[in-house]
């Protein structure tokens, strides 16, 4: 792995603990920014969803060891989106389990990412880049993920004073994320 894909695998993961400390709430990390949502902006400039966009979640239910009086890891996921301008992305995501003293993860990271917006639909095309999980008890594997294609609607708002892009997918499933600052 490269020290920038450790190094936003340190983000979503420190950003996943930090929500475990927040009672399990939606991560709030960002800043709202006005934006110009005509079609027309959007399709000549990126539509102002050029930035860093993040989303997590972590579980209410947490493990302590009454001997050792040590905690597991917080269940949960998070997922880090980074559009830049002239197209390109960078996508890191971290899915954690935690039952007891069991443990497993998996994280997945690619820079080889392309995304287009048209003013209503954003398409991702994200390819291969690296994989590295661990599952209960085993050892560290580290692989290559599967290359992506989506396309999402995308709506957005301003709530509690801070910007919120929803995507939602073909089958209706739908990622909420806040821009970080």
């Amino acid at each position: 792995m490269t020290k920038r894909s450790w190094l936003i695998l340190a983000a979503v993961g420190g950003a996943l603990s930090l929500c475990c400390l927040a009672g399990g709430a939606m991560m709030v990390l960002g800043a709202a920014q006005g934006t110009d949502d005509s079609p027309a902006a959007a399709a000549s400039s990126g539509g102002g969803l050029e930035g860093t966009w993040m989303m997590g979640s972590a579980s209410l239910v947490t493990y302590k060891n009454v001997v050792t009086g040590a905690e597991a890891p917080p269940s949960g996921t998070g997922l880090l989106l980074e559009l830049h301008p002239g197209g390109s992305c960078v996508r890191a995501g971290v899915l954690q389990s935690s039952l007891y003293t069991c443990t497993s993860y998996v994280f997945t990271f690619s820079d080889d990412c392309s995304w287009s917006f048209d003013g209503t639909t954003l398409s991702l095309e994200v390819g291969p880049g690296t994989m590295r999980s661990k599952t209960c008890g085993g050892e560290v594997k580290e692989g290559e993920s599967k290359a992506t294609s989506d396309t999402f609607t995308v709506k957005r708002a301003t709530e509690g004073g801070f910007e919120w892009l929803s995507l939602t997918d073909a089958s209706g499933g739908e990622l909420r994320l806040r821009r970080e600052k």
